[in-house]
């Protein structure tokens, strides 16, 4: 129900017109608002909005206050790289790879357009983010609703914009590529369910 709920909000807030709409495209006053005060009374807000512009705070006149919520719903967005960092480090602990393997000797389905790139591209170069793909790389194909390992195999396709190791650019698809490896590496169906394990035990 929840889930349903900031799915709809995500959508109004991609249609139509309102006075963000220079600043962002992608966001929509009137219809967005009904919604966000509609998720207000579900106690969703903050983190409904988390990924919102900040002028949306200001709409409610209310700039600062938050509801809190034990059962958030919400895009988590790059918070979960510090999550995936974490289980990275602690199955080099564990002895399960070591931060300088090649990808493609954990991975043989691993690729990218440059054959020396993909022969030579390690683990932590996943976490420097310096693979010489574009920022964002194919994040928008997301949308299209293509599962993790076929946004993974979109990436043989992009041309690099810069040498390999020589600039930083954000990308997020190469962290799926991460998390795919640690979830085989630890015998677990997926990443989060990987990551849950180690937190239960951890706690």
């Amino acid at each position: 129900m929840a889930s349903d709920i900031y799915e709809e909000l995500f959508e109004r807030m991609k249609a139509g017109r309102d006075a963000l709409a220079d600043k962002y495209p992608w966001f929509t006053h009137d219809t967005a608002l009904g919604q966000l005060q509609g998720i207000r009374k579900e106690g969703l807000l903050p983190h409904a909005v988390s990924s919102c512009p900040s002028e949306v705070i200001n709409w409610f006149g209310e700039p600062g206050r938050q509801i809190v919520c034990l059962h958030p719903v919400g895009a988590a967005g790059s918070v979960t790289k510090g999550f995936l960092a974490t289980t990275l480090a602690i199955a080099v602990d564990r002895g399960k790879f070591r931060w300088d393997d090649r990808v493609v000797d954990l991975d043989p389905e691993f690729q990218l357009k440059d054959p020396w790139v993909t022969r030579e591209f390690r683990m932590f170069d996943i976490m420097a983010q310096r693979s010489g793909l574009p920022a964002y790389v194919n994040d928008m194909l997301s949308v299209l609703g293509l599962d993790q390992a076929t946004l993974i195999r979109s990436l043989r396709y992009v041309d690099p914009v810069s040498s390999f190791r020589s600039t930083f650019a954000y990308t997020n698809i190469t962290h799926l590529e991460a998390g795919r490896i640690v979830a085989e590496r630890e015998g677990a169906p997926d990443w989060e369910t990987c990551a849950r394990i180690f937190s239960s035990r951890s706690a």
